[in-house]
């Protein structure tokens, strides 16, 4: 299946994104109607392993989104803790994707 290219003009959201006492922000890419198309990193050392790490995964995830991947998808294969929540930082971002998506969606009708 190809890829859809993102527009050049398109809307951005960045969330503040936590997990085991790291924070970072994300920054999410849409394509018309809702769709998130790109993810990326920003807040972590730069060169660092785990920021290098980041921004492989969300290379990725872009990848996967813009091939009509879900972000519920890629959730759903993702390792979790007892409680539920991310067990990696690569869970955290798809968590944090599929909820800023629900919220937006949620916002819309009253705007």
């Amino acid at each position: 299946m190809a890829d859809e290219s993102l527009p050049h003009r398109r809307i951005i959201e960045t969330v503040e994104c936590k997990f085991e006492g790291m924070t970072f922000h994300l920054t999410l890419g849409f394509y018309p109607g809702d769709r998130v198309g790109e993810v990326q990193v920003s807040g972590l050392k730069h060169g660092s392993n785990v920021g290098l790490l980041m921004e492989d995964a969300c290379a990725l995830i872009s990848a996967l989104l813009q091939r009509f991947v879900s972000p519920e998808a890629m959730l759903e294969l993702t390792h979790r803790k007892d409680d539920g929540g991310p067990a990696s930082l690569i869970g955290a971002i798809a968590l944090e994707i599929v909820e800023t998506v629900a919220e937006m969606t949620r916002e819309e009708p009253n705007a």
